[in-house]
């Protein structure tokens, strides 16, 4: 059976300890490979860290993606900036 060309998964990244706080990344990444193809994409991207107290209490701190949200912002300014050019260069 063959794999599917599109892979989802969140993985837990090595968990730190600093005293009795531990503290694990989690990330989510896609896997793109068509079928055939030696070669792929894979995008990862941040979702939280896992904090473990020494009381036992365990929360889960969420990491923003700065880089996404610049690259959105810099494709949103592009598309924006063609379509007033387009605008005020047309005849």
């Amino acid at each position: 059976m063959s794999q599917p060309w599109i892979r989802s998964k969140t993985k837990a990244g090595s968990a730190i300890s600093s005293g009795e706080t531990h503290v694990m990344p989690l990330a989510h990444s896609v896997c793109l490979q068509p079928r055939g193809l030696p070669f792929g994409i894979i995008w990862n991207r941040p979702l939280s860290v896992v904090v473990r107290t020494a009381d036992g209490k365990v929360r889960e701190v969420p990491v923003p993606d700065i880089t996404r949200r610049r690259q959105v912002m810099w494709l949103a300014i592009g598309v924006f900036g063609s379509l007033l050019l387009w605008y005020v260069l047309r005849k």
